[in-house]
């Protein structure tokens, strides 16, 4: 036979699929991300077994070291790390619309680009998950600290600043104007992420956390 179909619940639609570099298909869906190699669902990761969301996968795409970046529709833009662990972009939050496709691809000089209802957006891979070259101080932040955090990087005069709570909810926005900038003091205490755009680029990122 020159065509088969794979018997498996992939939920009531299927919103993206992509080749990987090893020459797996992946599948984007209402139940979740699925691996497939030949016509055998080798893997599912859903909000029951991963750090996935309770949301469909709607695009899918694969950077030049092989990582997995999804856009879950209401949670936003995931990548699974070389460890298999996933990690949320709060600042993608916002992406909300259900039901919908979202197209991804990954140019030649790995970075990543999403279309969406709200716009095309881009990430810079290789800044955004090499090593970190934001720096927040004073970090872990003492209990009752009253002063402003200095944020420093390269590069990071002209971009915005932005902060994020563990939920993915802003917190606040500064534009940098030098390599050192500083930031307010959330007012309770967590973790929070720090996140530098520039125009619609992501370029950076880091964490600190607000002691109790």
């Amino acid at each position: 036979e020159n065509f088969a179909k794979i018997d498996y619940d992939f939920g009531e639609i299927i919103l993206a699929m992509a080749s990987d570099r090893a020459g797996n298909i992946w599948v984007g869906a209402e139940a979740g991300l699925f691996k497939i190699t030949g016509t055998s669902v080798l893997a599912k990761y859903d909000s029951d077994n991963s750090e996935l969301y309770p949301a469909p996968v709607s695009g899918i795409a694969f950077d030049r070291d092989n990582r997995c970046w999804i856009v879950q529709s209401g949670a936003g833009v995931l990548y699974r790390d070389g460890l298999g662990l996933w990690h949320r972009l709060p600042e993608f939050s916002d992406i909300t619309t259900e039901e919908a496709s979202h197209p991804m691809f990954v140019d030649s000089k790995n970075r990543l680009w999403i279309g969406t209802y709200q716009g095309i957006y881009t990430i810079d891979i290789d800044s955004y998950v090499g090593t970190p070259v934001i720096q927040v101080f004073p970090n872990p932040v003492p209990a009752g600290y009253s002063g402003t955090l200095t944020v420093r990087g390269e590069d990071i005069s002209g971009s915005d600043i932005l902060v994020f709570d563990s939920g993915g909810k802003l917190v606040s926005s500064t534009s940098a104007s030098g390599n050192s900038q500083g930031i307010p003091v959330p007012s309770r205490p967590g973790l929070y992420i720090v996140v530098i755009k520039s125009g619609n680029t992501y370029t950076g990122r880091t964490k600190f956390v607000v002691l109790k």
